[in-house]
């Protein structure tokens, strides 16, 4: 009895030790070139912050609690909708660039292709992730934003998600850039935009030399937008971040010609399902989430495990068993 007792103690801390073995993780194949997009991005957000406290733009650290220089006020002139707080700051985490090359990858994509983006104020740290990932695989990024921003966004009139780009863009820390942009807001015309403002950042951008998009006719301006994307290109995927008024008509339009399509909207839900974690404080070091993690290839230990178990069920109840019948004979 007592020996029984020993053998299935053994056999239970076996077990155990094997269920350890195969729960284990590894580094993803592509770990390298995703903590550098990642770092690209880091840095990215830092020259941004430098910007915002050199020029006296306010940041909220109650908003904005890890210092990133990348979530806006609640609400300014060019708010556009509400926004979750908690989705903002889970976007501002720089392991979003690593995830764009794990999907950009996983889709096919390789250097020199040409990816369709539409995005707009609302999630500038999650805009800065995507062409941190652009610039690192060396893409080309076919990229029209929109001003506004919902809450918490990039909605200071006097520093647009355009703005910033503009800024990385004219120190060479960025390669891809808008090529086209729109307001947002109401109509995609900045409709509910105080007239001031709109006035005031239609002559600013309209200085950085980008294709403005200006049609109060929606179904003209997706024709329109859907038309520039494809025009004389081949485009590979196309890249959607956030929820203007055109997004789901572009998504559907790519679709329909059978180019892949990447929507960023529910960024709790993404961030959970890759392993990213949900509005940290601090944001985590780079490379240490599940993101850059993957399942063991543990075929040979399964394989020992189950001929241990059968092991284990053969001595206890057939051999035992045969042993207890030999004795009463």
């Amino acid at each position: 009895m007592k020996n029984n007792r020993l053998y299935l103690v053994a056999s239970l801390f076996i077990i155990l030790y094997f269920g350890i073995v195969l729960s284990e993780k590894e580094d993803i194949k592509n770990i390298e070139i995703m903590i550098k997009s990642a770092e690209k991005m880091n840095n990215l957000s830092k020259e941004i912050l430098k910007y915002k406290i050199e020029n006296g733009i306010s940041i909220d650290s109650s908003i904005d609690i890890n210092k990133t220089g990348l979530l806006g006020e609640e609400y300014t002139e060019i708010t556009t909708t509400l926004g979750n707080l908690e989705s903002k700051r889970t976007s501002s985490n720089p392991d979003f660039a690593a995830l764009f090359i794990k999907l950009f990858l996983e889709n096919g994509i390789t250097k020199g292709d040409k990816i369709a983006v539409n995005m707009s104020g609302s999630f500038p740290a999650l805009n800065l992730s995507l062409i941190s990932a652009l610039d690192t695989l060396d893409l080309e990024g076919i990229i029209i934003s929109s001003v506004g921003a919902s809450t918490y966004g990039a909605n200071n009139p006097s520093f647009t998600y355009l703005d910033m780009e503009k800024r990385l863009a004219d120190k060479n820390y960025i390669k891809n850039k808008s090529v086209g942009y729109s307001l947002g807001g109401d109509g995609d015309i900045g409709n509910n935009f105080e007239e001031v403002t709109k006035a005031e950042i239609l002559r600013r951008i309209d200085e950085y030399g980008l294709k403005k998009f200006y049609n109060s006719k929606l179904s003209d301006n997706l024709s329109e937008r859907f038309n520039y994307y494809t025009q004389d290109r081949e485009i590979k995927l196309f890249v959607n971040i956030g929820g203007n008024l055109l997004s789901e008509g572009l998504k559907l339009e790519f679709e329909k010609v059978g180019i892949p399509v990447i929507s960023m909207l529910n960024i709790k839900a993404i961030a959970s399902s890759y392993g990213i974690p949900i509005d940290p404080i601090p944001i985590p070091k780079i490379g240490v989430s599940n993101l850059y993690k993957e399942e063991k290839s543990n075929k040979l230990e399964y394989v020992i495990l189950f001929v241990f178990i059968f092991y284990i069920i053969w001595n206890y109840f057939f051999v035992s068993d045969c042993k207890k019948k030999c004795d009463r004979k």
